[in-house]
This record gives C-alpha cells, sequence and structure tokens, in this order.
C-alpha cells in the first residue's frame, strides 16, 4: 500500500478524514504485524483516535482482564497515531510508555512489542511512507524514533517511570498510554505524569490501562473507572466470545482462584471489590463501642508495637471476658529513646495488672525486648513481622472483628480520648491487602498515614487468645488462681 499525502494542507483536514485515515493505517498495521485485533480491541483504539483528533486534553481509561490483549491493543493504536501525525500531518509526535518502574515487567513487554511490530513494519515505512527506524544510537537518548525523511518529522517513543523516586519531571508527550494505573502512586501521577503535555498547544491523550487490585493504591484511577461499561470495560466473557482459546486459560484461573473468589473477580471480571480494600467496615466498627467496667481479676495481655523511626510506640491492653475481648487501655510514646520507652512501658503494664505481652521484635523492637525480659514479672511474646505471621495474625484479627467479640471504650477517661480516636481512625484508614494469597493490613501511602494502633491491637488479641504457656493463668473464665492472685 502507497500512503500519499491528501491535496489538503494539515490544518484543512476535518476530523472525519482524520479518523477514516488513522482506520486505513491501523489496518495496514494489522497486516503487517499478523495481528488482527478483536472488535473490543478496535472499539477501544476507535476511542483513543477520536480523544486524539478532538484537540483536546483527553483521558480514555481501559479496565481490562488479565493477558486480554491490552498491550496488542495500545502497542498498534500507538504506533497509528504515530505514523499518521508524522506522514500525514507533518508535525512531531511525543508517545509515552508510563509504567510503575522501569524495571517492572510489564514495561519490557510493552517496549518489546512496540520495536518486534516497528521491525515487521520497517520496510513498508521506508518504502511506502519514507519513515526510517532508529533506535536512538547517535542520539543521546533511549528513545526509540520513526523519523519522516520528506519533512524530518519525528516521532519519539519513550518509557518512564511513575514511581514516586524517578524524576521525570521534563518529559512532554502528545499521547500518554500509562499501564498498570492501580499500581502507580496517585500523587505523583496527578501531580507529574497526567499534567505532561507537549507542544505548543500543550494538548495529551492520555490512556489509563489497567486491571482492579485486592487494595486501591489510587483512588484517581479508582473512581475514574468505577462505573465503566463496554468496551472501556471488558470481562473475561467479552473476551472469550471473540477468542475463544482463552477459555482454556480461563478455566484453568476458575480451577486455581475460584470463580467467586475476590481475585479472580478483580483479574478477570475487571470488578472493584471495595470490602476487599478496606479492612473495617465503618458503621459495624463503630458498634463494637461499650460502656465495660474492667475487672482486674479478668485474664489480661497487651500488644506493644515498637516505633521504626517515624512511627509512634502503641500499647494495647486487652481483657478477656470468656469469648469476649475488651480494649480497656492504650498508651502512646513518641521518638525513639527506646530504654526510656521500655521503662515507661514496664510500668504501665504493671499499673494495668497485665502479665503476659506480645510485642513487635522486628528491628528496634528486639532492644526494648531485651530490657522488658529484664525486668522477669511479665511473661513476654516475641512477633516477628513477616508475610506469613502478619497473614496469620490478621486473619485471627478480622475474625475478632467481624464475630463482634472485640470491643473498646465508648465513653473513656478523658487521657484516654485522643488515644481512643487515634485507634478508631486508624481502623477507618486502613487498607487490607493480599499479595502471594497472604493478607496484610497496613496504613494508605498517604502522608501522616499510620497503623500502630492496629498492628498494637493485633498483637494484643494475638496474646490473649493465646494465653500463657508458663502457666500463670487459667484461659477457662478468663481468672488467674487464688495462689497468682495472692
Amino acid at each position: 500500500m502507497k500512503l500519499v499525502r491528501p491535496p489538503l494542507v494539515p490544518k484543512d483536514i476535518t476530523q472525519k478524514q482524520q479518523m477514516r485515515g488513522l482506520r486505513t493505517i491501523l489496518k495496514e498495521i494489522q497486516t503487517r504485524c499478523q495481528c488482527t485485533l478483536a472488535e473490543y480491541q478496535l472499539a477501544t483504539a476507535y476511542q483513543i483516535f477520536e480523544a486524539h483528533t478532538t484537540k483536546h486534553n483527553s483521558e480514555v481509561p481501559m479496565l481490562w482482564p488479565r493477558r486480554s490483549g491490552k498491550t496488542e491493543t495500545v502497542t498498534q493504536t500507538g504506533l497509528t497515531v504515530a505514523v499518521y501525525e508524522i506522514l500525514i500531518m507533518g508535525k512531531d509526535f511525543q508517545w509515552g510508555l508510563v509504567n510503575p518502574a522501569k524495571g517492572n515487567q510489564s514495561v519490557m513487554v510493552t517496549r518489546e512489542r512496540i520495536q518486534r511490530h516497528v521491525r515487521a513494519l520497517a520496510p513498508w515505512l521506508y518504502n511506502a511512507c519514507g519513515i526510517i527506524v532508529q533506535l536512538g544510537a547517535g542520539r543521546k537518548t533511549d528513545d526509540l524514533i520513526l523519523r519522516n525523511e520528506q519533512n524530518n518529522a519525528e516521532c519519539h517513543i519513550r518509557a518512564i517511570s511513575g514511581n514516586p523516586s524517578a524524576d521525570e519531571k521534563g518529559a512532554g508527550f502528545n499521547l500518554s498510554v500509562i499501564e498498570q494505573v492501580e499500581d502507580i502512586d496517585e500523587v505523583t501521577m496527578k501531580a507529574v505524569i497526567l499534567p505532561m503535555a507537549a507542544g505548543s498547544e500543550l494538548q495529551l491523550t492520555t490512556v489509563l490501562a489497567g486491571t482492579p487490585s485486592l487494595s486501591i493504591e489510587n483512588n484517581y484511577f479508582y473512581e475514574t473507572t468505577r462505573d465503566l461499561k463496554y468496551p472501556n470495560r471488558i470481562t473475561w466473557v467479552d473476551v472469550v466470545r471473540e477468542r475463544p482459546q482463552y477459555l482454556k486459560f480461563i478455566q484453568d484461573q476458575m480451577a486455581k482462584l475460584g470463580e467467586e473468589s475476590d481475585e479472580f473477580r478483580t483479574n478477570f471480571n475487571s470488578e472493584w471489590i471495595i470490602l476487599a480494600n478496606r479492612f473495617v467496615d465503618h458503621d459495624k466498627f463503630r458498634a463494637l463501642q461499650e460502656e465495660y467496667l474492667p475487672d482486674p481479676k479478668r485474664f489480661r495481655a497487651a500488644g506493644i508495637d515498637i516505633a521504626q523511626m517515624v512511627d509512634r510506640t502503641v500499647v494495647t491492653v486487652t481483657e478477656r471476658e470468656g469469648d469476649q475481648i475488651h480494649i480497656i487501655s492504650w498508651l502512646e510514646l513518641e521518638g525513639i529513646n527506646y530504654e526510656t520507652q521500655a521503662n515507661t512501658i514496664h510500668q504501665f503494664l504493671i499499673n494495668n495488672n497485665v502479665r503476659s505481652a506480645t510485642i513487635d521484635v522486628t528491628g528496634p523492637g528486639r532492644a526494648v525486648y531485651d530490657i522488658l525480659r529484664n525486668h522477669q514479672d511479665i511473661y513476654l511474646r516475641e512477633f516477628t513481622f513477616n508475610p506469613q505471621n502478619n497473614n496469620d495474625l490478621y486473619v485471627r484479627y478480622q475474625r475478632e472483628i467481624d464475630q463482634e467479640r472485640l470491643h473498646y471504650p465508648k465513653t473513656p477517661q478523658p487521657d484516654q480520648l485522643q488515644l481512643r480516636n487515634r485507634f478508631m481512625e486508624e481502623h477507618f484508614d486502613a487498607i487490607r491487602e493480599v499479595k502471594n494469597n497472604k493478607i496484610n493490613i497496613r496504613a494508605p501511602k498517604v502522608k501522616h498515614s499510620h497503623d500502630d494502633y492496629v498492628a498494637s491491637a493485633a498483637l494484643a488479641v494475638h496474646g490473649v487468645l493465646s494465653g500463657d504457656s508458663y502457666g500463670l493463668f487459667y484461659l477457662v473464665g478468663a481468672t488467674r488462681p487464688d495462689w497468682v492472685r495472692r
């Protein structure tokens, strides 16, 4: 196919003519690359063409299942727009590929796909279009460059990082394809990536391509995509309808994950599972408040979460009454003077009649543990935060919350009111994430967010349910024998 510049000058080409030209080039690219796009892929490609030719700053959100052809779609679409701009419009064109990190496997897949297609297209690009391909050699850039020899219009294809630590502020694009948006830092995306318009007109078409995840790391992407319809939102059923070979892959995933599992629904049905993201339901958690009169004769255990640099040290004291667990007091300490903190914690535990405590010994927690152990009047249980221990700890903690067996003060003492409020706030904000089928609870990635009260309470519940291997307490009835009380 020989492409010839139309007799009209670029500024006189209507949007309808541009759309027709883009579709013609896309059809040629599919043939040359021997990769035909399905109907749902074409529908998205045409949306991107529409957004690009309106000459406005536009966003095209995509919520697609894993392995459904998202990379192929954005690759062919981007190449089509690039060829059209430097060949027909005679304009320089900047195409950016954004991923959570440069070393991420996804960006490598996209770059390799583009390079493979460009190699397949190279003879046609040169012979029919007068476009040569340069891989950046000698140009002091890693960009992949397409250059029209007739008018010297160039397209630069560049991959950049969406990681907060990356310095990409100088980049500017006419088309920006952001992949795995669900994993990209929201603040960086909004402040740095989305404003990356290039050229004197500062017009940018942004493609937000991603898949729902079990935790909402990027609320902007969540809010943008939560109500999407076909073809912006594709499910595995839509893919199988046009690509029957995809069914075997889906059947394997169903067997592995379960069709009704949160993991399958997010990854392959393109659903946001909100309850999988937030640790607690706000109303249900408020309902756990109580008016309770502590009884020092009952079994008490504490959880101690030691400050890690910018965090706080938090101690939570729990009291067990049968199968009910009551939080009766908190202690919060600032700073990293661990020896002073250890002495303060010891006195707090003695004042609250606590004889069993579970302490985080990760990092600086070991120093506090060693000091407390020297007192020999408190049974200490070590806890190390790692993926498996986190899973066991928070599965147990969430079970007690869900079964409404954990309670906390509704009307605390004045010196405890602010601590109670922080306890509630951290639980409301806490994120529940699942990685490699293991649960972890953490604070959102927002400045000044903490999860110290959550971790401390979970450690306290772990201790109060685990009992005391030294036999100081009887768990039946949650009381201590007379000889211990004496």
